[in-house]
């Protein structure tokens, strides 16, 4: 069972996240999902990011075709890549957030 501050850590983590995949100019808070990532498994981690791609999906009235592909792949990445391969991802969108302004 998951503490009440790790359920929240899981929320603010999934809205930085949000922000991030959703809004390429927000300035986004990276520490949130940097945490989680170090607390969590790489297949917890990709988990999360799918949770929040749905959450905005939901939201949105008009279908996202980058966001579905970006679904998709974490998807296939969470049910048949390697932990490797997991872990190389987290590090490719690591590198991302450290690209940006924050």
């Amino acid at each position: 069972m998951i503490t009440y501050e790790e359920e929240q850590l899981r929320q603010q983590a999934q809205r930085d996240y949000q922000t991030f995949i959703g809004n390429k100019r927000a300035i986004v808070s990276k520490i949130s999902i940097l945490l989680f990532d170090k607390k969590h498994t790489p297949m917890e981690s990709l988990q999360m990011r799918l949770e929040a791609i749905a959450g905005i999906q939901l939201e949105e009235k008009v279908p996202n075709q980058t966001l579905q592909l970006v679904s998709d792949h974490l998807a296939a990445l969470s049910t048949v890549g390697t932990e490797k391969e997991q872990q190389a991802y987290l590090e490719l969108e690591k590198r991302m957030l450290d690209q940006r302004r924050y």
